[in-house]
């Protein structure tokens, strides 16, 4: 399983955007989303939630969570 920060900057490339862009959009500080991709830190739940809303992905998909069929 990937870790948190390497998630997001995944999704942030995916959709060809800089920590600036994903700051803007999430409402956090560019040091911040960073520090989170370094793995400096981790998002607090409510950055968290922030960061999901701006790539409009549930939190489970972010975090690098899968649920299969076999699962529910």
């Amino acid at each position: 399983m990937k870790r948190i920060g390497e998630m997001i900057r995944d999704f942030r490339k995916a959709r060809g955007w800089t920590t600036i862009e994903l700051a803007r959009r999430a409402g956090l500080r560019d040091c911040m989303i960073s520090m989170y991709e370094r793995g400096a830190t981790h998002p607090s739940l409510m950055s968290f939630i922030a960061l999901a809303d701006a790539f409009e992905v549930p939190m489970d998909e972010l975090a690098g969570r899968t649920v299969t069929k076999e699962e529910q």
